[in-house]
């Protein structure tokens, strides 16, 4: 490699006619053609104790990552053996939480025949297939075979090793004499898999289609399909990733760094609303003292039936999330119902922050047409924000009750319409909502029968401002983004200034998340890393990231993304200095993952699937905005008749699942 020519010919000039040196001499050496002196720490970390060796032995460790010279060719041959498979393992592995690599049927590799027996510490030194390793117990905690148990025959124990894959079959949810039709192709059997979501059954192929993992053991579903799945690639050792990424750089990274400046008040406020002073009422209770006093009585409060602020009767409540508790309540002063949320841990800042997003939205939507209005604010024991009622189910909520709800592309299309004409208005205000998802977007009702149903965008609690109004300040860099990670897009992931073209990946990513009843985030393990990977699946690139999206990261990428060619993120497992980076790769690509095999497409679909490959374009500077998406001929146009009948079985996406 140009590298490893590189540093001979340093060390050959400048070692001793030994050629021979020390840990110190070394960690200057690297720093010398290039490395930082964190990274040179990091690499000789790596490569374990050296203690006055020669240079070609180092620049051995170095590459080959074999680990310190051994005593004798023999164990220096056997543990590079084991090293090897257990990498190979590593590059084929995936990720277990979210792809089960359980070969079902799968027989074990046996000697050859007329192959003489080997002796039982060569068995274990030979290379174990990803379903031994993973079986295999701990040998400290392996019960020792008693002195008089004799070993049993070598028939009898490969009887058993054919036998034993036919345990681990997944348990039909059936009765055997049961004859049933998959769902999905029509196939009739009694070997069909029960899924839990629809309560259909499939046959083993088209449940492997489907979920891209075998079916449970008990036969349940694996939980609630992401949009895309994710499988493991390549494992890197950290050392090795580094390396690599210092033989292929991307050229102009890193990127200069801006400056910071304060916010211009009057540069920041397209809306002209200016500084103003809004008065908050503070609940004072004689008897209430100190913190410990108001966690506590906090924590026992039953706010149904109070009256908050000497305004609000509280009746019941209607939805909690993460950071907020809403109620309905009854306000005395203008007779009129209300939605009070009782906010966690709110702080004056964040109370000053949703009032400057309430009054910004109120200038762009004075008729609260697609945005419910901030009245009120005020604190009692903890703090209270007050909105107008909208009386409408979120959306999440509908498909919940209504599963086959949103596979009607036209009520689809009644979120996307609401839900873009909402994003251009924020747009106009500045506003990046940051947390557009299912649950955050109201569907009301028709209320006549001329009108029709339509969508509000509500939950401002995760807002920021457009940071092409705050004088190129980079809140997503120094706060380490903003909102709901399964609906980041890609600038979000590389900590780029983020603007009002987020918001639109975002939406986009929630029509798919309604349409198909799988969503991209579904759990706490669900890692940036990972929604990351399903947002390369959806827009097919396999490449990875672009290289120019790259170069602008204020992040260091060496540490987060796959090296060129293509530039994939990975996921940290163990810890320096053996850490290892294991690469996450989409395990299917573009929208037939989610829509079904492109060839079943009707008229509405199609067009449907046009307009979602607009808006979800990697790089913000080239993805349209809330506007441009308003006139796609999806939103402008009325939607065409189907032009394919559905068949029986149906696509993967259009059936029960």
């Amino acid at each position: 490699m140009e590298l490893r020519g590189k540093l001979e010919d340093a060390f050959q000039n400048c070692l001793p006619s030994d050629g021979t040196a020390d840990r110190d001499d070394y960690a200057k050496f690297l720093v010398a053609v290039g490395l930082s002196d964190k990274e040179a720490k990091t690499l000789l970390d790596g490569v374990g104790p050296i203690e006055h060796i020669k240079y070609n032995d180092f620049l051995e460790l170095v590459f080959s990552g074999a680990g310190p010279p051994a005593e004798t060719e023999q164990s220096k041959a056997e543990p590079a053996k084991t090293e090897q498979s257990k990498e190979e393992l590593d590059a084929n592995a995936v990720d277990e939480s979210y792809v089960d690599t359980m070969k079902i049927g799968e027989p074990k590799i046996e000697d050859e025949p007329g192959s003489e027996p080997k002796p039982q510490d060569e068995l274990s030194a030979e290379p174990k297939t990803q379903e031994d390793a993973s079986e295999e117990p701990k040998p400290e905690l392996s019960p020792k075979a008693e002195p008089s148990e004799e070993p049993k025959p070598q028939e009898e124990a490969k009887e058993e090793e054919k036998e034993e894959p036919k345990a681990k079959e997944p348990k039909q949810k059936k009765e055997k004499s049961d004859v049933k039709k998959c769902e999905e192709c029509g196939l009739k059997s009694s070997h069909l898999y029960q899924d839990d979501l629809d309560l259909s059954w499939y046959c083993y192929s088209c449940w492997i289609s489907w979920y891209s993992i075998p079916p449970p053991e008990d036969g349940s579903s694996p939980g609630i399909p992401r949009l895309v799945n994710v499988v493991s690639g390549k494992t890197f050792q950290d050392c090795e990733l580094l390396f690599s990424w210092i033989e292929k750089p991307i050229t102009g990274w890193p990127p200069q760094r801006s400056i910071t400046r304060p916010v211009n008040s009057v540069d920041g406020d397209p809306t002209g609303i200016g500084k103003s002073f809004v008065p908050v009422n503070v609940t004072i209770h004689p008897g209430l003292v100190g913190s410990h006093a108001r966690q506590a009585s906090c924590h026992e409060r039953q706010s149904v039936g109070e009256v908050l602020s000497g305004r609000y009767r509280i009746e019941h409540i209607v939805g909690a999330g993460h950071f907020a508790k809403a109620f309905l309540a009854h306000d005395i002063q203008t007779d009129k119902k209300v939605c009070v949320k009782r906010q966690n841990n709110l702080t004056i800042e964040l109370m000053t922050d949703l009032l400057t997003i309430g009054k910004r939205v109120e200038s762009v939507d004075p008729d609260e047409s697609n945005f419910p209005k901030l009245v009120d604010a005020f604190w009692d024991m903890v703090g209270y924000t007050v909105e107008t009622l909208l009386e409408g189910r979120n959306c999440l909520e509908m498909l919940n009750q209504n599963p086959a709800m949103f596979k009607d592309v036209g009520n689809v299309k009644i979120v996307a319409d609401g839900g873009f004409a909402a994003l251009k208005l924020l747009s106009e205000a500045g506003i990046v909502h940051c947390d557009v998802k299912p649950d955050n977007i109201m569907w009301i009702e028709a209320d006549g029968p001329e009108s029709k149903p339509r969508v509000k965008l509500v939950d401002f609690g995760c807002s920021r401002l457009d940071s092409r109004l705050e004088s190129g300040r980079n809140w997503a860099l120094a706060e380490g983004g903003a909102g709901h990670t399964g609906k980041w897009p890609p600038e979000m992931h590389l900590r780029l200034a983020i603007t009002d073209r987020a918001d639109v990946w975002g939406l986009a990513v929630a029509l798919l998340e309604l349409y198909s009843k799988r969503f991209m985030w579904n759990c706490e393990a669900d890692t940036s890393e990972f929604i990351l990977a399903q947002c390369l699946g959806l827009v097919n690139a396999k490449d990875g990231l672009p290289q120019d999206l790259m170069r602008r990261s204020p992040l260091d990428i060496r540490q987060l993304y796959t090296p060129a060619p293509s530039f994939f993120p990975v996921k940290r497992t163990g810890s320096a200095p053996n850490a290892k980076q294991k690469e996450l790769r989409p395990a299917t690509w573009g929208l037939e993952c989610v829509l079904g095999p492109e060839e079943t497409w009707d008229a509405k679909k199609q067009i449907f699937a046009d307009f979602i490959k607009t808006a979800l374009v990697m790089d913000p500077l080239h993805r349209p905005s809330a506007l441009d998406l308003l006139q796609h001929a999806f939103l402008c146009q009325a939607l065409p008749e189907s032009e394919l009948e559905p068949t029986a079985a149906g696509s993967p996406s259009d059936a029960a699942h």
